[in-house]
């Protein structure tokens, strides 16, 4: 019996039988097993190694047993029988519960140790704020990983796709966004993470610093890259190429925005999608104020250094805009009597909205 359940050809009766037998005559079930273990080293009907790994694996995550303590020395066909013996109940309990019960998908056994957030809507992205106050925009496609501790002792993220973060200033706790094998670290900042590409990676600094550094599964190694505000780090592992370039204009002065003239509008044109792509913030103003016919005041907000990536449709109501807009730049907004909107960074008051 011990043997056909070594090749997988015992029913689920005749397993139950032999499970049952585990808890009598456990020393000769032991060197029995061990004997039969040995005498079939190259059997083909056998399971493989790995398979008993999977079982024992699986079996431990689903009763959330801790690690095997660790026992005393016994002699080695003592240990071989009980190694046997070991890998046979699990390996049992693991086939009569797998029948009896559908397999979990991996995602769902991972959300007891992490939290994943997925952008699965096209031409959508996802806005979030983490535990520690670090906001994140997740581009269509992506996924960003983090474990359910964030926070506490580390601030560690892993990225499928595109994002962009805007980082909550915490000196204890470096902000490390892995991606492609490499890290991006940072400590208060905002920064675009682009992994989208097969074998490439781009990482863009919009304010701050941050330093890009390979991993032990980097294909392509680098030194430690440091970025300033305008300055991207676009890697191609497929090419061992690495640079580093500026990709900020220069910064248009602070203006006011004007509304829009009724002649800017050509008749019959209907709604226009509003594009945006790492787009200087004073621009995005400027298209969003000539769209809805709107004035922003700008006196006590530098947004110079600012950008944004998004899109917008002429339905979308102001408010809905601005709510990204602000989020992803650290500023809030208020209507103003004269039916302007000022524009605020966020340490000088929260954000309200009135009439």
């Amino acid at each position: 019996m011990i043997r056909l359940f070594w090749q997988g050809m015992l029913s689920r009766e005749d397993r139950e039988k032999l499970l049952a037998k585990l808890t009598d005559g456990e020393e000769e079930l032991r060197k029995g097993m061990a004997n039969e273990f040995d005498t079939t080293p190259d059997d083909e009907q056998l399971h493989r190694e790995e398979d008993y790994q999977l079982y024992l694996r699986r079996v431990i995550e689903k009763v959330g047993c801790a690690d095997v303590p660790k026992r005393r020395v016994r002699p080695m066909w003592y240990r071989r029988g009980f190694a046997a013996s070991l890998l046979l109940i699990f390996g049992l309990a693991y086939l009569l519960w797998q029948q009896g019960t559908p397999e979990l998908d991996v995602e769902v056994r991972q959300l007891t140790r992490e939290t994943t957030v997925y952008a699965r809507d096209k031409g959508q992205m996802k806005v979030f704020t983490l535990n520690d106050g670090s906001e994140v925009k997740l581009y269509p496609g992506s996924s960003l990983t983090y474990d359910a501790d964030y926070g506490k002792a580390d601030r560690f993220l892993k990225l499928t796709g595109e994002a962009r973060f805007v980082v909550a200033k915490d000196t204890l706790r470096p902000f490390i966004v892995e991606a492609k094998g490499y890290t991006t670290t940072a400590l208060g900042t905002i920064f675009t993470v682009d992994a989208r590409g097969s074998g490439r990676m781009r990482v863009r600094l919009l304010s701050g610093k941050v330093v890009v550094k390979s991993t032990p599964q980097t294909p392509f190694m680098i030194a430690d890259q440091y970025l300033l505000p305008g300055e991207e780090l676009a890697i191609q592992v497929d090419r061992s190429a690495m640079e580093k370039r500026s990709f900020v204009e220069e910064p248009k002065p602070l203006v006011r925005v004007a509304p829009a003239t009724s002649s800017s509008r050509k008749e019959g044109d209907g709604d226009t999608d509003l594009h945006f792509e790492e787009t200087p913030l004073i621009e995005v103003l400027e298209r969003i104020g000539t769209a809805k016919n709107l004035r922003f005041d700008l006196r006590e907000a530098d947004v110079r250094d600012c950008h944004f990536t998004g899109n917008f449709s002429e339905k979308d109501d102001v408010e809905t805009m601005l709510d990204i807009i602000c989020t992803t730049n650290d500023l809030t907004y208020e209507r103003q009597t004269d039916s302007s909107i000022k524009l605020r960074h966020l340490a000088n008051g929260n954000k309200q909205m009135t009439n």
